[in-house]
């Protein structure tokens, strides 16, 4: 017994070590998911409690790391810095980086053809990750703009883009990469120069026009439009058909945030007041339900 003992606690020994590097690694694993995630829930509270006052035609600094080359002598290097839409030539949001725990938001809320008579309402657009945008028309109702390639370090990240949303019961139009966009709710856009632009309407309805022709968009629908040019950001071709697509779910908190960040509508302005304005919000039922609005049709072009 004397001799078989040592050997039988030097067995359960490296049953020990063994049993505790694997519990040891799986700890390691969950606190890297879980440091992503945090990193990530941490970005979009800073967002929402910075940018929650923007007003209309404006740009926020929701998180770092975020660059904007200024018309004016303005400040725009920190968290909650604004600045008019007017000001910026270009925006540049930094992709994720884990290290460092940076990952750019910009929050816009613009004008775009909404009328003055609603005040309360206006388009938000979240420029995030690898993204640069550039303001081709000054108030940023015609713009070009890049993603990053590859994929996020991390799967609670989601991949760099655009969202763009529209207020409720509203058609907006604006122009993107030389796309015309009408939209009414909720789209998100990608762009690779001399590649594609690439919109997913996540709900409502859209139409995209590119070279003459228009698309019509339905909710989890994909379009993607050629890009070429002396920039490679200029859309050279017409839009593709509609294919279905599924949702990203690290891109759910985003959208969350976004709905935390509407400003509520104003009020109805009375019949008559100034003139019609393109984009209408759809009258009141008077109790019915309110039978769904006519999609837009699909061969009418619009734009700048």
């Amino acid at each position: 017994m004397i001799k078989v003992f040592p050997r039988i606690r030097l067995l359960l020994t490296i049953i020990s070590v063994v049993t505790l590097s694997t519990l040891v690694g799986v700890p390691d694993h969950q606190a890297q998911a879980s440091t992503c995630a945090d990193i990530l829930t941490r970005a979009l509270n800073t967002l929402k409690s910075s940018c929650r006052q923007l007003g209309r035609d404006e740009a926020c600094y929701g998180n770092a790391l975020v660059v904007a080359d200024l018309r004016d002598a303005l400040h725009f290097t920190q968290r909650g810095d604004q600045v008019p839409v007017q000001a910026i030539r270009s925006l540049t949001t930094s992709p994720f980086n884990e290290a460092r725990e940076e990952w750019g938001l910009s929050l816009l809320k613009l004008k775009t053809n909404l009328p003055d008579t609603l005040p309360g309402q206006n388009v938000t657009v979240l420029v995030y990750g690898d993204t640069k945008l550039e303001n081709d028309s000054g108030n940023m109702q015609a713009f070009y703009f890049s993603t990053g390639l590859g994929a996020p370090e991390c799967k609670e990240m989601p991949a760099s883009g655009v969202l763009v949303r529209a207020p409720k019961r509203t058609t907006v139009t604006f122009r993107a990469n030389g796309v015309d966009v009408r939209i009414g709710s909720t789209a998100l856009l990608t762009a690779n120069p001399n590649d594609q632009l690439t919109f997913t309407l996540i709900e409502g309805s859209a139409i995209l026009t590119s070279d003459g022709m228009a698309q019509t968009v339905k909710p989890m629908e994909m379009v993607t439009v050629p890009l070429g040019g002396a920039t490679g950001l200029q859309a050279i071709g017409v839009p593709s058909l509609p294919t279905p697509v599924t949702l990203d779910p690290a891109l759910q908190p985003v959208i969350r945030a976004l709905d935390a960040l509407e400003v509520a509508p104003a009020a109805r302005p009375t019949a008559g007041a100034g003139s019609a304005p393109t984009a209408t919000p759809q009258p009141a039922s008077g109790g019915a339900p309110a039978p769904s609005a006519p999609q837009p049709t699909p061969t009418r072009l619009f734009g700048g």
